[in-house]
């Protein structure tokens, strides 16, 4: 019927390699045994493509253009059935209220943003230079809506155009958010190019509201050329629970229903001149008490964002007329730009990230600032201890938000291939990563930058409960380099760039975790802590209450860090740089401590340097700082390789297990393999050093490594994990 529009599990990671081929221990991919190829994959981690599915019966007729959508009331018994593009459109039509003024709070009405939906047939848009895809974009919604008569949309036009300083700038800035119910039901929207007229909160959705789902649904072809992008995703701008400054919305009471995001892939799609807050799914997510934001089977192949710190904002729709100015390229993910928790709960489970990119390359950079439109200058000004106006415009971060100068320094920051930057912030916040893999994708930039990882840019953990679980990093290149204009960079890792642990009485565990890759560059002189896990990993100077426990358990790593350049510092198999200090001027005014405990790890890390003042090297940690570390069934068996220097092996820290060790770790059963004999533990107190480890110790660890059923061994004897196995959704 068409309708109209009124309607401790003991094992020891690949140190069983030695006893295999040493070769095959090397080899630049860890196999899985994750999931039978999907239809169109080649391996058995391989996304694949989309496949076409026919039409189904609810779209075997197609309704005239005098219908909103083909059938169905919105509820979730008789959702409604969308068959074409313009149906999919009408999504976020708009109407206007006849008792009300155009000034009016709720003068303009969105019907359908919280009703339910499912798709009939895959929806194929044009190419298009307007807000054409964008739901909830207001003015857009406005021109293209078929509830609307003509003269109504004249009088709206007139209106305009005699208000044009603030009734435009107001509208033009408008989203309204989607809280109802999309499934895709297997179909594909393919999207095509996309040059928004404005630069944030684009996306299928601009925002999301509370309690929205989205499922079952694919895109590909989706290209979105954004001149300078912030909160901006292939899916949705933002998830925000968003307050507009104007009057057409009234606030209301903060939702408490879970937001569900799940069966979602992403193909042969990109996202040209981002800036910040910008992800392949979503640019950022806020996620606030009693909220929760649920992610899962999420899979994505060929998606790359690239970013661009050349942004001129043209005049158009209300935006402020500017010169080109230099901007921070930060917040920005291969799934996620920045998520925020604040006492809810944010799980991501079962996802692959396959062959995609996250890249800043070739561009200058010099001083700068923020480019100056009204949204950053508002949220500069604002009261951001209210979280209603900074709600407003969820632009930037607090720390960018109130840094208006920019300089070569600071070009890139939390920037990786699934989430560019995670902040867990009260003691009620629930975090968990599972069961998700990035296969040989790339995060690359030009530039100076700062906490670039694969997996996370920046990681801060300072409350809460925070799991990182089932993990495989394999084949990925994050790959750094500078300009002429630009200093070294910090803060580099696989699976983090920089991590911080803070608060009290939080948790914070990564287990069964298998990461093999290669951190590269030919051009990172005065570059310090690099790391095949983390970059940078510590804890804030801080008064605590309750101790917080910091475990790694289970981890293999197999990865390469090859950097040419001067000076290097701080590199290391599993982090470059540890700092576990508390409250650490002894004032006595902490209760508790950051217990940080290392078992079951196998570094298997290759670490080449070139160039000359290099320091802080080691096959575990390059530099230890003061802390509570205790360390068990530790193996390092690590291949340093540092070139055109000598003779400074003991005065630059250059070891084994820890480059610079300025803690007393607690060793337990623990090894090292001495692959070069002019390299000296790193251990200060010999009581504490790793044995050196022979085959009967090793056999022994096999056996007992096997009975866990936690890890397997591939045809090559490569130890992969075994405990999860990804779910196939195609």
């Amino acid at each position: 019927m068409f309708i109209t529009a009124k309607t401790d599990t003991k094992f020891f990671l690949g140190i069983f390699c030695v006893l295999l081929s040493f070769q095959s221990c090397n080899k630049a991919n860890v196999e899985d045994s994750v999931i039978a190829p999907p239809e169109g994959a080649t391996s058995p981690g391989d996304v694949g493509g989309v496949v076409d599915k026919a039409i189904g019966a609810g779209c075997a007729v197609v309704a005239s253009s005098g219908y909103t959508f083909n059938s169905g009331s919105g509820t979730a018994k008789s959702p409604y059935y969308i068959c074409t593009p313009q149906q999919f459109l009408n999504i976020s039509a708009v109407k206007f209220s006849s008792t009300l003024s155009i000034l009016d709070a709720d003068f303009f009405e969105f019907p359908f943003m919280g009703s339910h939906f499912i798709l009939g047939a895959n929806i194929k848009f044009k190419d298009s230079d307007t807000e054409f895809f964008t739901l909830g974009h207001l003015r857009a919604s406005i021109y293209r809506s078929t509830l609307l008569s003509k003269n109504q949309k004249e009088f709206y036009l007139n209106y305009d155009d005699s208000h044009v300083s603030n009734f435009v700038a107001s509208l033009a800035s408008s989203r309204h958010e989607f809280s109802g119910v999309l499934n895709g039901n297997g179909y594909t929207l393919e999207m095509t190019d996309y040059a928004p007229s404005q630069s944030r909160l684009f996306g299928v959705v601009a925002l999301l509201g509370n309690g929205a789902v989205i499922k079952n649904l694919n895109i590909k072809d989706f290209n979105i050329y954004t001149r300078g992008g912030v909160n901006g995703g292939l899916l949705f701008g933002s998830l925000v629970e968003s307050y507009p400054i104007q009057a057409q919305w009234t606030p209301k009471a903060r939702g408490t229903k879970e937001t569900i995001i799940s069966d979602i892939t992403i193909i042969d799609s990109s996202i040209h001149d981002a800036v910040a807050n910008i992800g392949g799914l979503g640019g950022a997510a806020r996620i606030y008490d009693d909220q929760k934001l649920t992610v899962s089977n999420i899979n994505f192949k060929n998606v790359s964002i690239y970013g661009g710190l050349w942004t001129k904002y043209l005049p158009l729709h209300g935006d402020d007329t500017v010169e080109v100015k230099v901007n921070q390229f930060h917040n920005a993910g291969g799934l996620f730009g920045s998520v925020a928790v604040e006492g809810g709960e944010f799980k991501l489970d079962r996802f692959t990230v396959q062959a995609s990119t996250v890249e800043l390359k070739d561009v200058y950079t010099q001083v700068g600032r923020e480019t100056s439109t009204g949204d950053v200058e508002y949220i500069s000004n604002a009261e951001l201890t209210n979280p209603l106006t900074y709600d407003m415009n969820f632009i930037y971060d607090l720390t960018a938000a109130l840094a208006v100068q920019y300089n070569s320094k600071d070009a890139v920051w939390g920037v990786s291939n699934v989430i560019g930057s995670l902040t867990s912030i009260s003691d009620s916040a629930i975090v968990k990563i599972s069961n998700g893999q990035v296969i040989d994708s790339k995060a690359y930039f030009h530039e100076m930058g700062k906490a670039a990882g694969n997996l996370i840019g920046s990681l801060s953990m300072l409350a809460g409960k925070v799991d990182f679980l089932n993990l495989k990093l394999s084949g990925n290149i994050l790959e750094f380099s500078q300009s002429d204009s630009s200093q070294g960079s910090w803060g580099i890792g696989m699976l983090a760039g920089v991590s911080t642990f803070a608060g009290s009485g939080g948790k914070y565990t990564f287990d069964n975790i298998a990461i093999n890759g290669q951190i590269s560059s030919s051009k990172g002189s005065f570059s310090s802590s690099i790391g095949n896990m983390f970059g940078w990993a510590g804890s804030r100077d801080e008064a605590m209450l309750a101790d917080n426990l910091v475990s790694l358990n289970n981890i293999y790593l197999n990865g390469i860090a090859s950097v040419a350049g001067s000076d290097l510092t701080s590199i290391g198999g599993l982090a470059g740089s540890m700092f576990g200090l508390g409250d650490s001027d002894d004032s006595d005014q902490s209760e508790g401590k950051n217990l940080i405990s290392f078992k079951n790890i196998y570094s298997k890390a290759k670490i080449v340097t070139t160039g000359y003042g290099e320091h802080h090297i080691a096959g575990l940690v390059g530099f230890l700082s003061v802390g509570d570390y205790t360390m068990d069934n530790i193996v390092v068996d690590a291949d340093l390789q540092v070139y055109n220097s000598s003779n400074f092996y003991k005065e630059y820290g250059i070891n084994e297990i820890i480059g610079v060790n300025l803690a007393t770790p607690i060793v337990k059963t623990s090894y090292v393999k001495s692959s070069r004999i002019d390299l000296e533990s790193g251990m200060v107190d010999e009581d504490n050093d790793f044995s050196t480890y022979d085959a009967a110790a090793i056999a022994a660890l096999k056996s007992e490594l096997l009975s866990s059923k936690l890890w397997s061994f591939d045809s090559n004897g490569i130890p992969v994990l075994a405990a999860y196995s990804l779910k196939s959704i195609y």
